[in-house]
């Protein structure tokens, strides 16, 4: 007599949130046993169910996670229909279990404001309604780079590239955003790994602002759990598409890649030739043209909920 699967189900989901900072959730499983004499015990007490436990986190379907409520309670109540299967409720609250800190707490909160606690000073309170912190600075790297500022060529007399190709400093703006939060959304996060903006943010134009990181530290402050999360963002103005110049030794032929040859005495050419974007030899004493690939996701930054 077993517990053989485990599903969650959205029906008699719920979620609480008020001004003193108190959270409640509720989570739905369909628990399925393989004998008809399983009862509540056997469906509440399988550690390895798929059915949370108590004291476990809570996680949201979409991988969000409140480090400061657990699972405080669950039920269990048999289908109608089958009764290998069962109904699995349970209910998760960030409320202190110990008598002791919730008496201190009490006192405390009794201490400081004798008063009816009012709508603004719970918000004062609440630390996901502290200031935003945003910097602005500058982060250097390198690049290659293939034409310089008047949009020449950089290559030789002979209208080669540079082996190796020239690199310079690419000094990138960089944009620090720091806010609190009550949970670290890790699926929401994991979608954003080196994400390109679609649309403008922040005042720059989509395609300019890329996720360089997005960190998060749990902290703790007057018995309030959150997160510090911080997203850490560069900045090229003229986009993160990869851009590179079309050189080759072959062209196209009837769709089918060739060897370009010399003209004096037919061989293959050693050194790269300047192509034209469509697979053939450019023009006589023509640059090669530059072909684009885009080579990070694109993606709405609005779910972040920063601005």
């Amino acid at each position: 007599m077993a517990v053989i699967q485990v599903n969650e189900i959205w029906n008699g989901r719920t979620g609480d949130m008020s001004g003193d900072n108190s959270r409640s959730y509720s989570r739905v499983f369909r628990v399925f046993t393989n004998s008809n004499l399983d009862g509540p015990l056997t469906v509440l007490a399988a550690r390895r169910s798929g059915v949370p436990r108590l004291g476990d986190l809570y996680i949201s379907p979409e991988g969000a996670i409140d480090t400061g409520s657990t699972a405080k309670r669950k039920s269990a109540n048999n289908e109608d229909e089958d009764p290998r299967i069962w109904i699995v409720a349970v209910e998760y609250d960030n409320k202190t279990t110990d008598p002791e800190a919730q008496q201190e707490q009490e006192a405390e909160t009794a201490e400081e404001k004798p008063g009816e606690e009012t709508a603004e000073d719970k918000e004062q309170d609440d630390p996901t309604e502290q200031f935003v912190n945003v910097s602005f600075g500058f982060q250097q790297f390198s690049k290659v780079v293939e034409r310089d500022q008047n949009g020449k060529l950089i290559a030789n007399s002979a209208k080669e590239p540079f082996d190796p190709p020239v690199e310079i400093d690419d000094s990138r703006p960089v944009l620090t955003v720091t806010r609190n939060e009550f949970a670290f959304n890790f699926s929401l996060i994991e979608q954003y790994k080196d994400a390109v903006n679609s649309d403008p943010f922040m005042g720059f134009g989509a395609g300019q602002v890329k996720v360089f990181n997005i960190s998060g530290t749990r902290k703790s402050e007057e018995r309030r759990i959150f997160w510090e999360i911080t997203y850490e963002f560069h900045v090229r103005r003229e986009g993160w598409k990869l851009k590179l110049l079309d050189w080759g030794t072959r062209e196209l032929i009837a769709n089918e890649p060739k060897n370009i040859r010399e003209k004096d005495d037919n061989q293959p050419v050693l050194k790269p030739f300047p192509l034209n974007g469509q697979g053939q030899k450019a023009g006589a004493g023509a640059d090669p043209a530059e072909l684009t690939f885009t080579v990070y996701p694109e993606k709405s930054f609005a779910p972040l909920g920063l601005f």
